[in-house]
């Protein structure tokens, strides 16, 4: 056996040269096959982060709307009966005016103003419908988000 021929020649592929390009070749692919799987989870995870932070901040703008439109109702006493009883009883016919004025911005009333506990609170209940963009991918095309809120009226004890 010559110097020469004891190195193998320059174009020649030995056994483990064969393996390494299978084993590549197997690889082929791989990241793709990682990015499909993993493509609608990333833009799930931004749907709720996007959102669900439009869906926060509609919620509080029902919840201002509500806590106003319920506090101006609250106000809307009868005043022959502040003056004769010196307490204050909401006059019912002049809460779904009142309220009404603060539904701006897509939020709306959920149901007329209610008047209870005998003429002392007003309960308003507003509800928002967010379009999404991410979320609707998943076919969720509209959050639609509902609050209430209470406010008893302060006026007692008049003189």
């Amino acid at each position: 056996m010559t110097a020469a021929s004891a190195r193998p020649a320059v174009g020649r592929c030995g056994p483990g040269a064969v393996r390494l390009r299978r084993a590549g070749w197997r690889d082929r692919g791989a990241a793709g096959v990682f990015v499909a799987v993993l493509a609608p989870f990333v833009i799930g995870l931004a749907g709720l982060v996007f959102d669900g932070g439009r869906a926060l901040e509609a919620r509080q703008r029902a919840l201002d709307a509500a806590e106003q439109a319920a506090r101006d109702a609250a106000n809307q006493c009868d005043v022959e009966r502040l003056r004769s009883e010196s307490e204050c009883f909401v006059d019912p016919s002049k809460v779904g005016a009142a309220a009404s004025r603060y539904m701006v911005g897509g939020v709306q009333l959920d149901g007329a103003p209610q008047v209870v506990d005998g003429g002392h609170t007003v309960v308003v209940k507003t509800k928002i419908s967010v379009d999404t963009i991410f979320l609707g991918l998943f076919n969720v095309h509209t959050l639609t988000l509902e609050v209430d809120e209470r406010r008893a009226t302060a006026v007692t004890g008049l003189a």
